[in-house]
């Protein structure tokens, strides 16, 4: 799933993070970065995604 921003996260990795099992931090990937955060964040700070 690719967010407005540009990071990209596995949906799956995603809505595991967004239920409440497991761990609550997701890979994100841009073009220039990795990094691991909080699912949440990315759903507040980003205006809107695609698939």
């Amino acid at each position: 799933m690719r967010f407005a921003d540009g990071r990209a996260v596995a949906w799956r990795e995603l809505a595991q993070a967004l239920s409440g099992h497991g761990p609550t931090r997701v890979l994100a990937k841009s073009d220039h970065a990795l990094e691991l955060v909080e699912a949440s964040q990315l759903l507040t700070h980003t205006a809107g995604a695609t698939a």
